[in-house]
């Protein structure tokens, strides 16, 4: 008896996360945000570089996990111009669990490239992919 509310208690849980998961998805792509890159994260370094091969100008992006757990530390935005801009993250992000939406200080000046610093404690098989979205 027991046994079996509790199987249903959890298979509850697991339902209501994969609908908010969902409806996250939804939001961000309903409000213009595009794929632009994928790239695996290297787990033998601290730090992972979205290199634009053209200035991109962008409003606001975020990052989805695949595969391994990634610890986002901070993401430093390199502009075309020289000059910097970094945001606080301190986020454990799991498969398929999207960051906070970004925002560049100056939205619309042109970016050179994207410096995501982290922790990966994954084995060479469980390396992790990460999807950059951006608007």
């Amino acid at each position: 008896m027991w046994k079996s509310v509790f199987i249903l208690i959890i298979s509850l849980f697991l339902v209501m996360d994969s609908n908010t998961l969902c409806a996250q998805y939804s939001a961000a792509h309903n409000s213009g945000f595009k794929l632009i890159e994928t790239k695996t994260f290297r787990y033998d370094n601290d730090h992972d570089i979205f290199e634009f091969k053209t200035p991109t100008k962008l409003n606001a992006f975020y990052v989805v996990v695949k595969d391994a757990n990634v610890g986002f530390n901070n993401v430093v935005i390199h502009y075309v111009d020289g000059t910097k801009n970094t945001i606080e993250l301190n986020k454990n992000l799991f498969p398929d669990v999207y960051s906070m939406i970004m925002s560049p200080n100056t939205p619309g000046k042109a970016i050179k490239k994207i410096y995501f610093y982290h922790s990966v404690k994954v084995t060479k098989r469980q390396r992790p992919r990460v999807e950059l979205w951006v608007k």
